[in-house]
């Protein structure tokens, strides 16, 4: 009963920590920094590794629970959140709302079912995403 609690917690404290951070990265007095976006979906990636580790398939389901909430809060919040405009596309206006959304979705979807199907060996294919898609964007 302990471990979902301290996942939960853990996850709460890890996920404010990444908002706390790219939303500063986002909003600086020199102006923002290049590729808060990455830097978050690195972290989360990265993260979704000791949750994996520590609690299978429950883990990753209370660590994307608790980061999907931070995410949807910062929707709810809108534009004027720093964290939000670390996360939305700017190339999409005013529907970048939806720039959050639908990767928030498609990576539920994704850690789960990957979980489902290989168990721990997930943890490669986070960590493979995670680097990938952080490195992707500069590199391209």
């Amino acid at each position: 009963m302990t471990l979902p609690i301290l996942l939960g917690l853990g996850s709460l404290a890890f996920g404010l920590s990444m908002a706390s951070v790219v939303g500063g990265m986002a909003k600086t007095p020199e102006g923002p920094r290049r590729y808060p976006r990455k830097v978050f979906h690195l972290g989360i990636f990265v993260g979704a590794v000791p949750a994996l580790l520590l609690g299978d398939f429950w883990g990753v389901g209370i660590y994307g629970l608790v980061i999907s909430l931070i995410v949807l809060g910062a929707v709810l919040q809108g534009p004027g959140l720093p964290f939000y405009a670390a996360l939305a596309r700017k190339e999409v206006g005013r529907d970048s709302h939806r720039s959050i959304l639908v990767p928030l979705v498609s990576t539920a979807i994704g850690g789960l079912a990957s979980v489902l199907l290989v168990g721990r060996f997930a943890a490669v294919g986070f960590l493979v995403c995670g680097l990938g898609d952080a490195a992707g964007e500069p590199a391209g």
